[in-house]
């Protein structure tokens, strides 16, 4: 009975849902002379509204990428890096990056 009740535990544990998967999140960003593009650490839907914020300005309309579902581009030009801050916002949820 014993090694029952441990192997329902250790079954129960595999088969429990994961409560460690990241949450949406600026998984990293990068920029160039020709705009901007950032990480999230979960894909996007095709669907969403997505908007970047830099240095506080008003937000710019972007887009996310067709190939890479967790990937947002920003094309234009911005100040480059941004000085104080960088956010996103994706349908009603905003997110901003780490400017070190």
């Amino acid at each position: 009975m014993k090694y029952a009740k441990t192997f329902y535990v250790a079954a129960g544990l595999l088969l429990a849902p994961s409560f460690s998967m990241a949450a949406q999140s600026v998984a990293e960003w990068d920029c160039g002379s020709d705009g901007y593009r950032v990480g999230m650490a979960e894909d996007i839907a095709s669907d969403a509204t997505i908007a970047i914020s830099i240095n506080g300005a008003s937000a710019v309309s972007a887009n996310r990428l067709t190939e890479i579902a967790s990937l947002v581009e920003l094309d234009g030009s911005f100040t480059c890096p941004p000085s104080s801050s960088l956010s996103i916002t994706i349908d009603s949820s905003s997110y901003s990056a780490t400017i070190d």
